[in-house]
């Protein structure tokens, strides 16, 4: 007997849970498709290594062309890292809520691509880190990393 495929798994899961979507719910169906088309190119993407690059969207299917953007279309610089960002934050040099925007922006522009997040909570990030900001001027750093975003 074959090994039971991944998809095969999760819909024997969900049909013991009562939730395995049929034919007579597309809207369902096609979520299952989308989140076990994801979680394939998860699988895939979790045998990269420390010097592999980074993994940036779906890989194109066998004999499709590549399109490489041409260099004016890609960034000229690399936006700080978390060390980097957590010292403009303590320096002043940069605010919490323009480091929330720019997180903001980058999820905006590449997870139509990717697909990556699930919630957003645009607002709520803009107002903590507003009180972030207070908190750094007031003299009062929450730790190490003090407002820097990070997404999990």
């Amino acid at each position: 007997m074959p090994p039971e495929t991944p998809d095969a798994a999760l819909r024997a899961r969900l049909a013991l849970l009562g939730v395995a979507p049929s034919p007579d719910e597309p809207e369902l169906e096609r979520a299952f498709t989308l989140f076990t088309e994801r979680m394939r190119v998860l699988d895939e993407a979790a045998d990269l290594g420390p010097a592999d690059p980074p993994y940036l969207a779906p890989p194109a299917p066998a004999g499709a062309p590549v399109a490489v953007p041409p260099l004016a279309a890609q960034a000229p610089t690399t936006p700080p890292g978390l060390v980097e960002s957590a010292e403009m934050v303590r320096d002043g040099t940069v605010a919490n809520v323009t480091l929330v925007e720019r997180a903001l922006a980058a999820v905006e522009a590449a997870d139509g691509r990717i697909g990556a997040f699930v919630t957003v909570l645009a607002e709520q990030a803009l107002a903590e880190a507003a009180e972030l900001d207070a908190d750094r001027a007031a003299g009062r750093l929450r730790g190490r990393l003090h407002g820097v975003p990070v997404a999990v």
